[in-house]
């Protein structure tokens, strides 16, 4: 009896035990209704699905792909920008070249006209050849010596009186022409033409060595 009385002392704990323990390892109940997949719209993931809302790794995988989409929109931005830069640079080196030729062009042809009013002052001069003035412009010139159809100089005669005495030859004009060489000489005597001592100022457009091979003889 004693035996019996024991044994029934021992599955009635043994059962207080698993009841215990099973309480334990329940899982908490969300008591509140309008939390629950139903109450909320949200349809409940399926059995051994895993909600990408819940795992850890749900919405990190998307960071890489945005980085990705702005880093292409940035270097396309670049890319078009860079070639827009590239384009205007090269339209910018096109002008300056073809001004650069312009400049070139007008220098080596000597854009050098004798006025079709200009009159002749001196059929020969050394290294010049025949000149031409136009009469207003005596008798500071420009003068324009001329041999074998071609322009070899631009003279202007400055008055020594006038020059010593401090009157400004200003704005003597160079006609947008390529000079050789400038000589300036006094001639204290003058010449034909203009008998009182002055300056000469001589544009050549030809070499020194061509120039003297212009002679009066």
């Amino acid at each position: 009896m004693a035996n019996e009385n024991w044994n029934q002392s021992d599955q009635n704990r043994a059962e207080e035990n698993r009841t215990e323990h099973t309480e334990e390892n329940r899982e908490p109940v969300d008591s509140d209704p309008t939390s629950t997949p139903e109450a909320t719209g949200q349809k409940p993931p399926a059995s051994g699905q895993v909600s990408s809302d819940n795992h850890p790794r749900g919405r990190s995988w998307m960071i890489p792909g945005v980085i990705g989409v702005l880093v292409g929109i940035l270097m396309l931005i670049v890319g078009f920008g860079g070639g827009w830069v590239a384009a205007e640079m090269t339209d910018f080196s096109v002008v300056q070249q073809q001004e650069r030729e312009t400049q070139t062009q007008v220098a080596d042809g000597n854009q050098l006209e004798v006025p079709r009013e200009a009159e002749v002052i001196n059929e020969c001069a050394e290294g010049r050849g025949k000149q031409y003035v136009l009469s207003e412009n005596l008798p500071k010139g420009p003068v324009y010596g001329v041999w074998n159809g071609e322009i070899t100089s631009v003279e202007y005669m400055l008055g020594k009186e006038e020059f010593l005495g401090g009157q400004d030859f200003t704005n003597l004009d160079l006609m947008n022409a390529r000079y050789d060489h400038v000589d300036v000489g006094l001639l204290s005597e003058g010449h034909a033409g203009y008998p009182e001592p002055h300056y000469h100022v001589d544009l050549y457009t030809i070499s020194d060595e061509k120039s003297q091979q212009i002679t009066c003889d």
